[in-house]
């Protein structure tokens, strides 16, 4: 059974430990050379707010980007040419101005105000597009790392943290707006940063969380993909436990960062490029995008 689309799709990180399960023999990997290389252009900018946070967000970008590529190339032979940072600067709000997104914050208490907090950032996203590119990345500050979400206290505690979000019109499942300018991904840098350095993901690079919190909003925009918690479309092996769970789960945990690479669930045997549309997979559901060239 599918599930209606909200309008924004989030990677929330959760202050938990996980172990890696046993590990299966995997499935053969795809014969690549059945499927061409598709290229997509891709923008992706920053705020200054950003940096002043993570001073070496700027160096860890390309490192990123290689990454995830790495990720969509073994699964269905898709990469992203990143340009950037683009020549006009985002809209340089403080923290302060960022709306928060957890449905649980004491000062969002409606739906109707997270539906409204989740639109801002939709009409945001719209307005910072530049329609030459077909996918867009913007790296913000964020909402502040003080609010009360958190208790107002100690910033690693036990509530979620939204730390992605992607833009996603109209709200189908597995399918990719015609709009360019309504795909797009903010990442939220200054909680990112903050978040990587709790000691449920302390002993682990903190590049890997960047890597996997980019990679997992980048399958929403790329493919529709939705959170793996809707196991219709999830219902592969991941061919390596070593690299954590489904990048495409809800939440991530320390485990999940245990390889700089994350990994989607896979079904090599049955997506194939002349029936690829199956749906079952994040490779599944890759593959049958590949046709978007803009």
């Amino acid at each position: 059974m599918t599930y209606k689309r909200v309008l924004s799709r989030w990677l929330v990180a959760v202050y938990l430990l996980w172990s890696l399960p046993a590990c299966n023999v995997p499935p053969p990997p795809p014969d690549q050379a059945l499927l061409t290389l598709v290229q997509n252009t891709a923008e992706w900018s920053t705020d200054a707010f950003s940096y002043y946070q993570d001073p070496k967000l700027i160096d860890k970008i390309g490192d990123i980007h290689d990454v995830t590529n790495d990720a969509f190339n073994q699964v269905a032979r898709i990469k992203f040419d990143f340009t950037g940072p683009q020549s006009t600067i985002l809209s340089p709000f403080p923290n302060s101005t960022w709306p928060i997104l957890d449905p649980t914050d004491p000062s969002n208490p409606s739906q109707a105000t997270i539906e409204a907090n989740r639109r801002f950032y939709a009409t945001w996203v719209q307005n910072q597009r530049n329609a030459t590119f077909a996918f867009g990345v913007f790296w913000v500050i964020g909402p502040p790392t003080n609010h009360p979400v958190v208790n107002g206290t100690a910033f690693c505690g036990p509530q979620a943290k939204v730390i992605g979000i992607t833009l996603d019109d109209p709200f189908t499942d597995n399918e990719v707006p015609t709009n360019v300018t309504s795909r797009g991904s903010v990442m939220f840098a200054g909680w990112i940063y903050e978040v990587a350095k709790c000691s449920g993901y302390s002993g682990y690079p903190a590049i890997n969380f960047y890597i996997r919190a980019h990679t997992h909003e980048m399958g929403h925009q790329r493919a529709g993909l939705t959170h793996a918690d809707n196991s219709n479309f999830h219902t592969g092996p991941v061919p390596s436990p070593n690299q954590g769970r489904d990048v495409m789960q809800a939440n991530m945990v320390g485990g999940d960062l245990s390889a700089k690479q994350p990994i989607f669930d896979q079904h090599y045997e049955q997506a194939t490029e002349a029936n690829p549309c199956l749906h079952l997979t994040c490779q599944d559901n890759l593959i049958c995008g590949r046709s978007i060239t803009n």
